[in-house]
């Protein structure tokens, strides 16, 4: 049996990648193949939506991309079975759009591929009425569960949802994806870090240099997901040997610590 995300995530720090399902110029063996060689300890994989309330716009350009060629939601959850045997891979939906497409079946479909963990930004924010229900139908199909949280959370929330024993926590750094990171990060991170105790920290949104990765883990995040800034590599051209470079930038980054 396959380690547990949640066991990897308390071992080392993690470098997670976000890639979106059915973009073509992400959703390709060479560009997981150099993602994994660089140092990718897991996968956060995103279904393309046109319900994208937090990605920013680098991201959304990936769902637009996957979505005009023809891999709408439905879709892009099937070829999630192209993705067994990769690291850890994390699938990241709405869960607004997770309802629309019937959430039994992606849950049963997600596990099904072999997905570790699905991660809904929108739980907490927008239907913080259904977190047992989440935790729940995690239990029914064998998947680990996490939350997304914002700096902006009552304290007291997120020591509960520490007490939840998530696979993780996901703090998101700003508003959206791919926005510069304010002054105050490295406080944040602190902040949370003393709430949640022992459960891994992952951090993102807004991720793009070594030396960001370098202050978040110096503030105690225990990984660190980085998004846009890999499509962005994409959008320039695939090459492997940038790709692989980047990665391994950001992971020599974030085990070397100050």
């Amino acid at each position: 049996m396959s380690e547990k995300l949640s066991e990897t995530l308390r071992c080392r720090k993690a470098l997670v990648t976000f890639l979106t399902v059915g973009d073509p110029l992400a959703w390709d063996g060479q560009v997981m193949d150099a993602l994994a060689s660089g140092g990718v300890d897991a996968f956060e994989l995103g279904i393309p939506t046109r319900l994208a309330k937090y990605d920013g716009p680098t991201i959304r350009a990936s769902y637009r991309r996957a979505l005009g060629s023809g891999v709408d939601e439905r879709c892009a959850v099937s070829l999630l079975q192209e993705v067994k045997g990769l690291a850890h891979p994390i699938l990241f939906t709405y869960y607004e759009a997770a309802l629309s497409y019937g959430l039994e079946d992606l849950m049963g479909s997600a596990a099904k591929a072999g997905i570790k963990c699905v991660l809904f930004p929108d739980l907490l924010i927008d239907y913080p009425e259904s977190l047992e229900e989440y935790i729940k139908i995690c239990e029914k199909y064998n998947l680990e569960h996490a939350f997304f949280i914002t700096s902006c959370f009552p304290h007291r929330l997120i020591v509960k949802l520490a007490n939840l024993e998530p696979s993780f926590i996901y703090l998101g750094l700003m508003a959206s994806t791919g926005i510069l990171l304010p002054v105050a990060i490295n406080r944040n991170i602190r902040i949370i870090k003393s709430l949640v105790g022992e459960t891994p920290l992952l951090v993102g949104f807004a991720l793009s240099s070594p030396q960001q990765v370098r202050l978040c883990v110096n503030a105690g995040a225990d990984g660190v997901v980085v998004g846009s800034a890999i499509l962005k590599l994409l959008e320039e051209g695939f090459r492997k040997s940038n790709l692989k470079n980047f990665v391994a930038g950001l992971k020599e980054a974030l085990l070397g610590g100050s």
